[in-house]
């Protein structure tokens, strides 16, 4: 008797808890509908993503795991099929959700330069990147990609200023080359400071990237640090 109204209590306690979560994702999805992604923390537009790929459980641990392991919201949707699988509660179904996102994202961002962009001085780039960098709270590199008029041809973001132990922002940026067939470059990153002169950081690494970019026949024209009312040209100043 003892044994049934334990299971008894243990169905009553999945039956409680299958609730919670339901209406839990029920409310999330309801303040995304009213206010769209306004006022939600990466986490928690995350965790709303993944109720899409795993169904009937809470979600929130998880996504917090994610941006715990991959540093950002952007950095576990440029992670790797690979690399997210080997988070714990990532099967196959959310790897590729993820990756799918990403995916589109990606596509979106190409399709906004269709009408090419002619990036052929300092003053249109400088000004093109700072006003796609307006308001980022966080340091980005963009990746500029121009065809041989300095049309841009692709608008990539990293997710985090250029350094030099990232040998992966690299590798990155030479795969994306080999895949669009690029040969022209402009780098370019935000300082959220204010402070819009290099670091000397800033400037070693474009050295070597510049120099690491010309091994596989890709030239590195420039590279722009932006804040919100400024820009700065490395190469208009003979820094590389």
């Amino acid at each position: 008797m003892q044994g049934k109204d334990e299971k008894g209590r243990s169905a009553i306690g999945a039956s409680q808890e299958k609730n919670v979560h339901a209406g839990h994702r029920q409310r999330l999805r309801e303040r995304f509908d009213t206010a769209g992604s306004s006022g939600f923390e990466e986490h928690t537009i995350l965790e709303l993503l993944l109720f899409y790929a795993i169904p009937q459980k809470d979600t929130n641990p998880l996504a917090h795991d994610l941006i715990q392991r991959f540093g950002s919201l952007e950095g576990v949707l440029n992670a790797s099929k690979e690399e997210l699988m080997q988070v714990s509660g990532v099967g196959e179904n959310t790897a590729t959700l993820l990756r799918l996102v990403e995916g589109i994202w990606e596509v979106c961002a190409r399709s906004k330069t269709k009408e090419k962009v002619v990036l052929d001085s300092s003053s249109k780039t400088g000004e093109f990147v700072r006003e796609h960098l307006h308001g980022r709270q966080r340091e980005t590199m963009v990746v500029l990609c121009l065809d041989n008029q300095m049309r841009l041809v692709c608008l990539e973001e990293l997710g985090s200023g250029i350094s030099d132990s990232t040998t992966a922002s690299f590798r990155e940026i030479a795969q994306l080359c080999m895949r669009l067939n690029i040969n022209n470059m402009i780098l370019a990153h935000n300082h959220p400071s204010g402070l819009v002169y290099p670091s000397k950081e800033d400037i070693v690494v474009t050295r070597k990237m510049k120099d690491l970019l010309k091994e596989i026949n890709v030239k590195l024209h420039d590279h722009f640090i932006v804040t919100e009312n400024e820009f700065y040209s490395m190469r208009d100043h003979k820094l590389f």
